[in-house]
């Protein structure tokens, strides 16, 4: 269950990378 640990990551970093782009 590895994948969940990495999309949560992802997710975090997407939501970051957006409120940058902002």
């Amino acid at each position: 269950m590895q994948s969940a640990l990495e999309a949560q990551q992802v997710l975090r970093w997407l939501m970051i990378v957006r409120w940058i782009a902002l």
